[in-house]
């Protein structure tokens, strides 16, 4: 089970602030952030823009014990399940930019950029999108791709397209 709840606003012309809380249940792992957001825009000129985003806030991990099943596989004197090994809290940084050109965009973050207690993450996301306006602008078609420098696992390539008319 994920669940995620984020809020972002503009405030003054340039600036937003925002805040974003996370729960992500995985077996008998359970992973909770709470981060506060600000960002920044640059208006290069008219048609060249640059955003940039950092977050701060708290990562917490547990294990929910009385998830593990008490059976023959299942060693209760294993000293990951009997004591607070797994259960940390940590504070968490990210960062992000993106430049915008017309209809084109391109960013990069690095989410989870530094966590207390571990090296700076190379887990890296690279995005470009751009808008193409067709039929009279009624029709808009958005091909994405996202590429994503895993660390734990081997890197992924997501590619989509997204369609509208008149604005649905």
């Amino acid at each position: 089970t994920n669940s995620m709840f984020g809020v972002h606003s503009r405030v003054g012309k340039n600036m937003g602030l925002g805040g974003k809380l996370v729960i992500d249940k995985r077996g008998v792992f359970t992973n909770s952030s709470a981060e506060i957001n600000y960002s920044y825009k640059v208006q290069l000129t008219d048609m060249h823009q640059l955003n940039f985003g950092i977050s701060a806030g708290m990562f917490q991990t547990s294990i929910n014990r009385n998830n593990i099943l008490d059976d023959k596989y299942t060693d209760n004197t294993d000293p990951t399940i009997t004591t607070q090994y797994f259960d940390k809290t940590s504070f968490i940084s990210s960062f992000g930019v993106m430049y915008k050109f017309k209809d084109l965009e391109v960013g990069v973050s690095a989410p989870h950029l530094v966590v207390t207690g571990r090296p700076i993450s190379d887990h890296i996301f690279g995005m470009a999108k751009y808008d193409f306006l067709v039929a009279e602008d009624k029709v808009r078609i958005t091909p994405s791709v996202v590429y994503q420098n895993l660390t734990v696992s081997t890197n992924q390539v997501d590619i989509g397209v997204k369609g509208e008319w008149n604005d649905l």
